[in-house]
């Protein structure tokens, strides 16, 4: 059976937050996607008590940002945590974009490490 290791949260966004104002933007971004995604919201069910849950913050230059450039940084990090990143969009990889208050774009990028 499969076993939700790791949930990694990456947020991009205008300014930099402080951890619990992070936190609570990525599980904002996380309602939100799981209210509109059915299969996001399952992977999220997975977690446990073990799952480990971490929590990234990256300014957001819209001029520089990418899908890609954003699922890079993401993938580079996860490297850095020493766990394989091999992201299957709709799988184990998911993206969240809102507006905050202010109307400036955040991105929420999600991964699943995820074992057999």
């Amino acid at each position: 059976m499969p076993t939700l290791q790791t949930v990694y949260m990456m947020a991009f966004t205008p300014n930099k937050m402080e951890n619990d104002a992070l936190i609570r933007v990525c599980r904002l971004a996380s309602d939100m996607l799981s209210a509109k995604d059915k299969a996001f919201a399952q992977r999220m069910g997975l977690i446990s008590k073990t799952t480990r849950m971490t929590f990234s913050n990256q300014l957001y230059i819209s001029t520089m940002h990418t899908p890609q450039n954003m699922q890079t940084t993401l993938g580079g990090w996860v490297k850095n945590e020493k766990a394989p990143f091999a992201p299957i969009l709709g799988d184990t990889f998911f993206a969240h974009g809102m507006r905050d208050p202010k109307g400036m774009e955040n991105f929420v990028l999600f991964y699943f490490h995820i074992t057999n």
